[in-house]
């Protein structure tokens, strides 16, 4: 998620505001402490311009 955020050229303050998420919890997944849930992963994607998959081949690859 990371790589696709920084890509986009988004903070991580950004991508909280854009999405509505908190900003612990995108740390948080980024770190690989956390998964998100696959509605999350939705909102995520919808702020980041990609398609789903793209986060959630990223959260399995974290597992």
């Amino acid at each position: 998620m990371q790589l696709v955020r920084e890509q986009r050229g988004l903070s991580k303050i950004r991508l909280a505001k854009t999405s509505g998420l908190d900003r612990r919890s995108l740390a948080r997944w980024e770190a690989g402490q956390q998964t998100p849930d696959l509605r999350t992963i939705g909102r995520l994607a919808d702020a980041l311009g990609c398609h789903p998959t793209v986060l959630i081949e990223w959260a399995e690859d974290d597992q």
